[in-house]
């Protein structure tokens, strides 16, 4: 049986358990015996008030919004058995510095007006390699090339430090190549990225450390123009050529004597100097921070370096063989 006294609600309930400790769901009045059964009330409060009223809501705007600030209302809570203690002073101090992050504003991305210095750091491109070929310099040096297509190279994010005002770790650029056409190949979390950049979705993404003065919009194409004839560049590729290979046959090295002392180190390779830079410096300021097309003003179809031979001219092997030919001109 069930009672309502005032605002709290009191349930009864009659349970009837014999001395195995197994309830009876019917009890008949010639069965009941006060020595082989008992009785057994217990209480339940349902805690039920219809004169309860919901809590307030704090709708104030100014609420702590992190646990400095909850030191800095209740400074009791700085009290208390700690390794390092908390002062007043560095709570105010911490609580300055997220000021300052939650208002700093991230650094004006202008290409047009990026000047280029010798400390300046652009993007990369990715391209895709297509085989290779060869070129002939003007002394008649057979050079071997690499022939690599920039196709659909595009910057699809702009992530910028903390120190400039950014939310990222470091000021850098990701650069996507070669749409994906089979939407069925990019997973759902890379093709929201793309979505959230306006760029069709790219089948490689690498990432470019930058300085401030070379960043880029997202979805700033980038062309083979983007480096100068001549200019040395910096190449890191994949092959599945000839797997894992020795010295000898991946570089073309000499290795050591076969006999006379060495045992065990015939095809190693040995010293090969140490700390060795090939890094050569710009002879002009490359296209900064990447190359724009002019239509008024295009750039023509092959593009050669001073020192390479076109194909529409002679090749001299010796600087007589040049005056000789000039001389004839002249005459």
């Amino acid at each position: 049986m069930a009672t309502s006294r005032g605002p709290l609600r009191l349930g009864w309930t009659l349970r009837v358990l014999s001395n195995t400790h197994s309830a009876l769901r019917k009890i008949s009045t010639s069965a009941f015996n006060r020595n082989t059964f008992r009785v057994t009330l217990s209480t339940q409060r349902r805690f039920y008030s219809a004169e309860a009223q919901p809590e307030e809501v704090d709708t104030k705007g100014d609420s702590p919004r992190n646990l400095l600030e909850v030191y800095e209302v209740e400074p009791t809570l700085l009290q208390g058995p700690r390794k390092k203690p908390i002062s007043q002073d560095y709570v105010e101090q911490e609580i300055e510095k997220s000021r300052k992050i939650r208002s700093r504003v991230p650094v004006c991305i202008n290409p047009v007006d990026a000047q280029w210095t010798p400390e300046s750091k652009r993007v990369g491109l990715v391209g895709v390699k297509q085989g290779m070929s060869c070129l002939w310099l003007k002394d008649g040096t057979r050079k071997p090339v690499t022939l690599v297509e920039i196709k659909d190279c595009q910057v699809v994010a702009t992530r910028i430090s903390r120190e400039l005002g950014g939310r990222d770790d470091s000021t850098e650029l990701q650069v996507g190549a070669v749409e994906e056409t089979q939407l069925y190949n990019v997973r759902k979390s890379q093709y929201g990225h793309f979505k959230k950049y306006g760029i069709n979705p790219k089948k490689k993404v690498a990432s470019f450390p930058v300085t401030e003065n070379g960043l880029l919009h997202p979805g700033t194409p980038l062309y083979a123009a983007h480096f100068y004839p001549g200019q040395h560049v910096k190449i890191q590729g994949v092959t599945i050529d000839w797997g894992f290979q020795g010295v000898m046959k991946r570089w073309k090295m000499k290795g050591q004597p076969a006999s006379h002392g060495h045992s065990k180190t015939h095809r190693k390779m040995g010293a090969t100097g140490g700390g060795q830079d090939s890094y050569k410096p710009h002879e002009h300021p490359p296209p900064f921070p990447t190359y724009f097309p002019d239509p008024q003003d295009p750039l023509p179809e092959d593009m050669f370096a001073d020192d390479v031979q076109q194909f529409d001219e002679t090749i001299f092997f010796t600087k007589q063989d040049q005056a000789n030919e000039a001389a004839q001109e002249n005459a």
